[in-house]
């Protein structure tokens, strides 16, 4: 095997060690794992238990403007859309995309990655502003979880206004 196709195969053997492949499923992970990879102990989990939580179902003959911002997280008060959950936790507890847990592996990687996000970034996560505060909508709804429940100060997005307020 020549030298390029030797690290060619080494580089891909690295991402399906990194993202822990077997058989095509991704490792799961119970709600403790998520928890310990995030760095949230048990005062912290109560914490994010008894932050504000709302749950709206605004359509989009409601939405506005959109425009790119940089939001405070401590404004991010909820999420949009049919989930049946009460809180941050259970919706941390819920997220169904175990590959964001393999691809950031620790809350630092994760900040890392947040940190380096702009404007320019095709995949940036959606939110409705409601009255100055804003929920989580669509795109980007395992990522602003994680990002509240790990105390992220801001985070870019995508923002839409809704029409009737």
């Amino acid at each position: 095997m020549t030298p390029i196709i030797q690290v060619g195969m080494k580089k891909i053997a690295d991402l399906i060690n990194k993202l822990n492949i077997t058989n095509n499923k991704q490792k799961e992970y119970c709600d403790e794992d998520r928890l310990r990879l995030l760095g949230i102990d048990d005062s912290m989990a109560e914490k994010i238990r008894d932050m504000k939580f709302i749950r709206t179902d605004n359509d989009e003959g409601e939405y506005g403007e959109t425009y790119y911002a940089v939001i405070s997280i401590d404004k991010l008060v909820g999420i949009n859309g049919r989930v049946e959950v009460d809180s941050w936790l259970a919706l941390l507890f819920k997220l169904h995309k175990k590959r964001n847990f393999d691809l950031f592996g620790s809350r630092d990687n994760f900040k890392s990655y947040v940190n380096n996000l702009n404007k320019a970034c095709d995949d940036l996560p959606h939110v409705l502003d409601v009255g100055g505060e804003y929920v989580v909508n669509g795109n980007g709804k395992h990522r602003l979880t994680i990002a509240k429940c790990i105390g992220i100060n801001q985070f870019p997005v995508i923002v839409t206004t809704l029409n009737n307020l």
